[in-house]
């Protein structure tokens, strides 16, 4: 939340802005893994709302509607640094997983890194 206070003519006006929420709720479509820690991370990062509901579909596009997509927190102890993952659970064979990710990164992901820099990475978990 935002809060900007503002003077004119004398007077003291205060605004909230509160961060843009997607039309659902992400728990419907991503598995929370230590949910207290994703809910945080996402707090901390609300561009990485907008930007969770449009990977949904391209994830579903290249993995199929059988993959099962969850959110992670990673830290990096040798950076000191946080990372959200999603993880792409499937059953798909791990060359041909290979092949899924590295077209979403090349038709959709790499093409809107710019809007979400390192808060995001994506990851495969092949059952």
């Amino acid at each position: 939340m935002n809060i900007e206070t503002q003077s004119v003519l004398g007077k003291s006006f205060t605004t909230v802005y509160e961060p843009a929420t997607p039309s659902y709720d992400l728990h419907e479509l991503f598995e929370y893994r230590n949910r207290d820690q994703v809910a945080l991370y996402l707090q901390s990062h609300p561009q990485l709302l907008s930007f969770l509901e449009e990977s949904h579909g391209y994830l579903l596009k290249h993995f199929g509607a059988a993959a099962r997509l969850a959110l992670e927190v990673v830290r990096d102890p040798e950076a000191e640094h946080q990372q959200l993952f999603v993880y792409i659970k499937t059953s798909v064979p791990t060359d041909e997983a290979l092949k899924c990710l590295g077209r979403f990164d090349d038709e959709w992901f790499l093409n809107h890194l710019g809007r979400v820099g390192d808060f995001i990475n994506f990851n495969l978990e092949v059952i």
